[in-house]
């Protein structure tokens, strides 16, 4: 039988993270499980980008979500500095010994330069929504022990193609899906297509975590 009853999200309350180096970063976090999933925009937009996504793997997870918004971003402290991005999702992913397993969920421009350093994380998983990738990443470092999960828009021209292509260079457990859409990165996730994301995020990371445990 299908529980049809409706998801009761958790109720987001405002967070400020301040990683060494760099600006503050302001955000919203949902639930208040263990294990945590960061989520962060591509460059241009803010955390409104997430729409439902954040609450709702939040409930799915039992885990806590964070979405910031990335300096210079919505209501994070200036400036922006794109050279930098590498080194600012380093910082927020790699937790000192001990912590409790982060994943990291990202879009578009972001979503690339992480999957580029993903061999410096120490994170529990990756989930990429439509990452901007060149033609080719035969020249990027492999990352074996990161998990990956790569959801792109299967119309949206060769979008699908590359994300395969870097699955298979960049090695280790990846998963790619392709949405049925021409849309691209946040845009994933409007209308019937949210609950698509939402299947495929959360059973991954829940996986990606319980490997972490």
């Amino acid at each position: 039988m299908t529980d049809s009853s409706p998801v009761v999200a958790p109720v987001a309350v405002a967070v400020e993270l301040r990683p060494t180096g760099f600006p503050t970063l302001r955000g919203q976090r949902w639930g208040d499980g263990a294990a945590e999933t960061l989520l962060l925009h591509a460059g241009g937009a803010d955390l409104d980008a997430w729409g439902a996504l954040p609450a709702l793997l939040a409930h799915h997870l039992d885990a806590t979500v964070v979405a910031v918004d990335l300096p210079g971003h919505g209501l994070s402290d200036d400036p922006w500095q794109p050279e930098r991005l590498p080194a600012l999702l380093a910082a927020l992913a790699n937790r000192p010994a001990g912590s409790a397993p982060v994943a990291v969920v990202a879009a578009g421009d972001t979503a690339a330069a992480l999957l580029r350093g993903a061999h410096r994380l120490d994170a529990a998983a990756v989930v990429l929504l439509s990452p901007a990738l060149p033609e080719s990443v035969a020249a990027w470092q492999p990352s074996p022990t990161v998990p990956k999960l790569f959801l792109a828009g299967s119309l949206a021209g060769n979008e699908l193609a590359r994300c395969r292509l870097a699955a298979n260079a960049l090695g280790g457990w990846a998963v790619v899906v392709g949405v049925p859409a021409a849309a691209q990165g946040t845009d994933l996730l409007a209308g019937e297509h949210l609950g698509t994301v939402v299947v495929h995020a959360a059973g991954f990371l829940r996986q990606a975590f319980a490997r972490r445990a």
